[in-house]
């Protein structure tokens, strides 16, 4: 299996009243745009900290990427796991930051794909370290972190029913200690060449996490799946092929994407004990319309894209942020990817065609 920073990266109000939320507790969608730049937004936390990566200058035809972290109106570039021995304050490889915890901590993953493995980081303080735990030479990559530090995302474990191979599987990396939480289903033994394949997306408080992993070997068809320290729990799907989960809050409920029965994708909640809720488009009328859930906050403010276009729910009532947010002439936002406990947002966007970040 070849890992890419392009293939983990793309591999990767009925609802609230069920819950006992009031809408009126539910914070407003903040209706200010922030341009962040030319980068990529993936997560913030409850301090506005943002964190993303962007193509690192001066060479952008390279298409090498470095983490960064912005907050207050500034950029910092958070360099990779490997210090430039020849160029003090440079670094060789490259990086991305996908999550920020409220306490600042971040994950991600680095390295060099033509040289070596990717590798997933956490940084705790103010550097940059692998996590703990992982094999040596093996590829992995964090993709979300919460309050404790605790860590899910992809890596590969070697398999012990006689392939004497790697497979990428979640994880749980916890304090220096890596828990392979499996996948919906047993490897097969050999001959069998199908393995299934898994990756944490999302984890919460109490260390719950929701992703995708392998459901359908001799089809390769992998669906969203929670896990609470316990045997997975597969989410399913709308009657399509796939799913994958992208985010949960501390209730917890899941959010992500769904194939149905006409082979497109419709956004998703969900919440232990029920099945998924339909989300719905921002164009209900048209059998082709789609949309995807990313994130989801303490108040249940979801967000995500649909045809394109920004978006926000509350409960199944779908806002196109596009029509909410007061934006500057040249303006599409694409995707939310990141909702904080206050309602502030991030995502991506075109700014007069151009690809920009934005703060919302």
């Amino acid at each position: 299996m070849m890992f890419s920073f392009k293939t983990i990266f793309n591999k990767t109000c009925a609802a609230l009243l069920t819950t006992g939320i009031s809408l009126s507790v539910l914070p407003m969608v903040c209706s200010a745009q922030t341009d962040l730049g030319i980068v990529t937004a993936t997560g913030i936390n409850n301090s506005t900290q943002v964190v993303g990566y962007y193509i690192q200058p001066p060479n952008p035809t390279t298409n090498l990427t470095h983490a960064f972290l912005w907050q207050s109106g500034s950029l910092t570039d958070l360099g990779t796991l490997t210090p430039d021995p020849n160029h003090p304050g440079k670094y060789l490889g490259e990086s991305r930051a996908q999550g920020i915890n409220n306490k600042g901590q971040i994950c991600g993953f680095c390295g060099n794909p033509n040289t070596g493995p990717i590798q997933a980081f956490v940084r705790l303080l103010t550097v940059m370290t692998t996590l703990t735990g992982i094999p040596n030479a093996r590829r992995s990559a964090a993709f979300a972190i919460n309050d404790f530090a605790q860590v899910t995302g992809s890596c590969e474990f070697l398999l012990v029913n006689g392939h004497g191979s790697y497979i990428s599987h979640p994880f749980l990396w916890d304090n220096g200690t890596l828990t392979d939480i499996g996948t919906l289903v047993a490897n097969p033994p050999p001959p069998a060449m199908n393995l299934s394949t898994g990756v944490g997306n999302a984890i919460n408080a109490s260390a719950q996490i929701a992703g995708s992993a392998g459901s359908d070997i001799g089809n390769q068809v992998g669906d969203a799946f929670y896990w609470a320290n316990a045997p997975m729990i597969n989410l399913s799907t709308f009657g399509g092929r796939d799913s994958w989960a992208r985010g949960i809050n501390y209730l917890p409920e899941v959010v992500g994407g769904a194939q149905g029965s006409n082979f497109n994708y419709h956004a998703f909640s969900w919440k232990p004990g029920g099945s998924l809720v339909d989300l719905g488009t921002l164009n209900p009328t048209n059998p082709t319309s789609t949309s995807d859930a990313y994130s989801i906050n303490k108040n249940g403010l979801i967000v995500g894209t649909s045809n394109n276009h920004a978006c926000s729910w509350i409960g199944t009532t779908i806002t196109d942020l596009n029509t909410t947010a007061t934006l500057a002439a040249g303006w599409v936002l694409n995707v939310a990817v990141s909702v904080n406990d206050n309602g502030r947002i991030v995502g991506t966007g075109t700014l007069n065609g151009v690809a920009h970040s934005f703060l919302l």
